[in-house]
């Protein structure tokens, strides 16, 4: 099916935002991950970083059931200028280098921010928490092999 994509301001933001009819990219994910395995095999398993995942988590795992989604607990202070700064620089390609007023871009963060661990909670109540491993960021620092071991 054709699925039309506003290309920025406001509409783009709330379709982003929005955590229904994204299947079709996870489905796509899944397609493109099964082309890679068919001549490029990892080891062992695909690991996929992308925090954006939270945002359409139940598309994800309708569509990947055997994954495991690892959800990192990070001090959010530290988080937001991260992702503020992820923002930024994809959304560089469209706007250009400092044309975006920052206090938008962290308001947008501080949204997006929200809705991707109000997803993550919504899932997990509906669904269970079977699909999911809970990492303590600070534990990760301090023992990273034993948290991998986990």
């Amino acid at each position: 099916h054709q699925v039309i994509l506003p290309i920025s301001g406001p509409e783009y933001l709330e379709w982003f935002l929005e955590g229904k009819n994204k299947e079709y990219a996870y489905i796509y994910l899944k397609r493109y991950l099964q082309l890679l395995t068919s001549g490029y095999a990892p080891k062992s398993h695909w690991t996929l970083k992308a925090p954006i995942h939270s945002l359409y988590v139940s598309s994800l795992a309708k569509i990947f059931p055997d994954a495991l989604i690892v959800i990192t607990h990070r001090d959010p202070i530290d988080v937001v200028p991260s992702t503020c700064k992820l923002f930024e620089l994809g959304t560089y390609f469209h706007y250009g280098e400092n044309t975006l007023d920052r206090r938008w871009i962290g308001e947008i963060c501080m949204r997006m921010s929200e809705t991707m661990c109000n997803r993550i909670m919504e899932h997990r109540e509906e669904h269970g928490s079977e699909q999911f491993f809970d990492c303590r960021y600070p534990e990760l620092l301090e023992d990273p092999i034993e948290m991998v071991r986990k």
